[in-house]
């Protein structure tokens, strides 16, 4: 059985890494091109939007579901002491059955967005 101190800093590795996912579905789904290159400060404030109800979701549903749901169909996920999950489906059974995700509510907000020059990296 793992102590509160250790379920709560895995719930902030999860949520760590669930900015860098929410991250990477925005820019993909709109990043800046040297062609099409919309004002920097648009994307910004897009990929903060993103987090923002990344965050509320995951509050919502708690911290297994809320990362689960923002996974790719081909999801490949790591989990301490396991193998690659592959799949969305696999990585909401692995994080559901975790001890350290399965009940664990994390909140955030994010402070600050950026994006590189190019739009295809960003961060909050």
């Amino acid at each position: 059985m793992m102590d509160r101190a250790h379920l709560k800093a895995r719930a902030a590795a999860w949520a760590a890494a669930a900015l860098l996912v929410a991250a990477a579905a925005s820019l993909a789904a709109g990043g800046l091109s040297a062609q099409n290159a919309p004002d920097a400060r648009a994307v910004r404030a897009g990929l903060r939007a993103a987090d923002e109800s990344f965050a509320a979701r995951a509050a919502r549903l708690g911290l297994a579901e809320g990362l689960a749901a923002a996974l790719a169909e081909d999801a490949a996920v790591l989990l301490p002491g396991r193998p690659i999950v592959r799949g969305r489906e696999a990585a909401r059974a692995a994080l559901s059955s975790d001890s350290g995700t399965a009940s664990a509510m994390q909140t955030w907000r994010p402070i600050r967005a950026d994006v590189s020059a190019d739009g295809t990296m960003g961060y909050t």
